[in-house]
């Protein structure tokens, strides 16, 4: 393992999934795509560690029928390259439901604006 390294890399497979959800990897049924990058977001190897279970969907205290996986929030706001208020990044999200999106926007330390409507 290194020590310090500058770069981070990251190796993603897309697998056919099983009935069950499981992936489908044998030597005659390889990989759909292989996807290789470098991780640009993130402060050293460990930036997510713990986040998943922190705002994990069990431990909110309300949940929607449409309430969005933590993990897929940061992924999101990880792509939507979310900044912290220094940049004056402002998060809007006009059907904010449970908040899971304008959740993750505030971690990455942007102001966050939301409405829905309520019923």
């Amino acid at each position: 393992r290194m020590e310090g390294p500058d770069d981070e890399y990251i190796l993603i497979r897309e697998m056919s999934l099983d009935a069950r959800g499981g992936p489908l990897s044998t030597p005659e049924r390889p990989p759909l795509a292989a996807y290789f990058g470098r991780i640009l977001g993130g402060v050293g190897r460990n930036w997510r560690a713990g986040l998943e279970n922190k705002y994990s969907l069990r431990n909110r205290a309300y949940l929607g029928p449409t309430s969005m996986d933590a993990e897929l929030s940061l992924v999101m706001t990880n792509l939507a390259r979310v900044e912290g208020s220094g940049s004056g990044c402002v998060a809007f999200d006009p059907f904010v439901g449970t908040g899971s999106i304008l959740l993750a926007c505030g971690l990455r330390g942007a102001r966050c604006v939301g409405t829905d409507i309520d019923l």
